[in-house]
């Protein structure tokens, strides 16, 4: 890709992988990729460790979307991972458990 690059002398073209943990894996190395799966654990077990079956669903939802979909490549996608990731992360704290 590079090399055809140069060679039209246009700038590399972005890529789709499809896969969030892959697209993670290209675009910061091995770090990013371990610390996207540490964030993505926290949260799993913070779900479990409440057995709160919303939170369980969602971090579900969103481990088999990041097989198929790089959902964090995208404004949506981060918003709806940072704003339901924190609600239900910081749930015990506000008080707004059994609303």
């Amino acid at each position: 890709m590079y090399f055809h690059s140069a060679i039209s002398r246009q700038a590399l073209g972005t890529y789709n992988t499809h896969n969030e943990y892959l697209n993670y894996w290209l675009s910061f190395g091995l770090l990013g990729f371990i610390i996207l799966l540490a964030v993505l654990l926290i949260f799993l077990y913070r779900a479990i460790k409440r057995k709160d079956v919303l939170y369980i669903s969602l971090m579900i939802l969103l481990l088999c979307t990041f097989l198929t979909e790089n959902w964090l490549s995208v404004q949506h996608g981060v918003l709806f991972f940072a704003g339901f990731g924190s609600l239900f992360f910081i749930q015990e704290k506000s008080g707004l458990k059994g609303v």
